[in-house]
């Protein structure tokens, strides 16, 4: 996972006048960018491995992992959208959506993955991430935007909320692997 030093970004340097200018910035991704964006989600599901649901969900959502093949899919698919997260040249983050159609014909926009690296949070590279996302599904006819947060992950819950995503369903579940007679 990222984090070593290296690829760290000094906050400070995003926000203090007359320093180096990091704009964050939201790009679709393109074929290009494949193993910029897989590194990134090895480093998304990596975070979400030990959290409370978070194996099992790596099983469900994500058993092929997030593999430059699958990122290749995405990026070609009329129905999903892959877009790099930047500050100046240096990619640190990254979010994939994807249409879902209803039963009755309408679309959804499901937010699969939006990450960004550690040292590169509090700067304002989720927030382009997330208004990419949100224009994209407007402009695609969606009618809502879904994600998904972890239990206990509060600062992933508070992130969607700032943009008006509210619960709307809960998914409970119950390891039997741990019920012993």
């Amino acid at each position: 996972m990222p984090g070593n030093g290296q690829n760290q970004i000094d906050r400070r340097a995003a926000r203090v006048p007359g320093s180096l200018k990091l704009e964050p910035a939201a790009t679709p991704a393109t074929s290009g960018d494949l193993a910029a964006v897989a590194t990134l989600g090895e480093a998304a599901l990596a975070e979400k491995q030990d959290q409370r649901g978070g194996a099992l969900l790596l099983r469900t959502r994500f058993a092929d992992g997030l593999s430059e093949e699958a990122i290749a899919e995405a990026v070609q698919n009329k129905n999903k959208m892959v877009w790099l997260g930047k500050l100046a040249d240096a990619s640190v983050g990254f979010a994939q959506a994807e249409l879902t159609e209803l039963h009755d014909g309408g679309l959804i926009a499901e937010v699969q993955v939006l990450y960004v690296m550690p040292g590169a949070r509090g700067v304002g590279v989720g927030e382009s991430l997330m208004k990419a996302v949100l224009d994209w599904a407007e402009a695609s006819g969606a009618e809502g935007v879904d994600s998904l947060a972890l239990p206990g992950d509060r600062a992933t819950k508070n992130f969607f909320e700032q943009f008006g995503l509210k619960a709307r369903a809960i998914v409970v579940h119950r390891s039997l692997a741990e019920v012993k007679d």
